[in-house]
């Protein structure tokens, strides 16, 4: 019988004949087609993120992270800036909700929102400096704590003499609507 025209040239080249492993022939003895079987392991899934910075700022931001995780001293570590930032938004929430009696508090709410961005924004740069990323529990820890950090920022605004306690939930809202796109 002439041999089968769709059959591939390593089937009919196979140095075990028609009864190799792996070849299937079909009744009249022709091969068919071989089955390679590539058993593989699952790999975890791997997203490729790029950090984009594209704020008014973020050509000077940039830079300036850069020169404090360069100049951190060894025994802080990304996880202390990040409670550092959230103290500093505990700090923020403790000067505007105290500017009820004395507008002179509200500096202490920009001594808080200063900690918050220097905390905030260099975890993630300090571990990419020392090259020591957890990309999932980075992400987890830092997207959680900013979820806390602004939302209790944004409530306490609405309980200073600052903003109406509506507007200030209203851009709490457009911020959690942002920040889940």
């Amino acid at each position: 019988m002439p041999a089968n025209t769709n059959t591939d040239s390593r089937i009919r080249s196979h140095p075990a004949g028609k009864h190799a492993p792996g070849v299937a022939t079909l009744r009249r003895g022709e091969p068919f087609c071989t089955l390679h079987a590539r058993i593989a392991k699952p790999k975890a899934a791997r997203m490729a993120l790029i950090r984009l910075n594209a704020s008014v700022l973020g050509s000077l931001e940039r830079p300036a992270l850069a020169w404090i995780a360069a100049r951190m001293p060894p025994w802080i570590l990304p996880d202390h800036l990040t409670a550092f930032g959230v103290a500093g938004a505990l700090l923020t929430a403790t000067g505007f909700i105290l500017s009820n009696g004395s507008l002179r508090w509200l500096w202490l709410a920009c001594l808080g929102l200063l900690m918050n961005w220097v905390g905030d924004s260099s975890d993630g740069t300090l571990a990419r400096y020392r090259h020591i990323e957890r990309p999932r529990y980075g992400f987890f820890v830092d997207s959680t704590s900013d979820l806390f950090s602004h939302s209790m920022i944004l409530l306490s605004v609405g309980l200073s003499p600052c903003a109406h306690f509506t507007v200030a939930c209203l851009g709490l809202i457009a911020f959690l609507m942002g920040f889940s796109y």
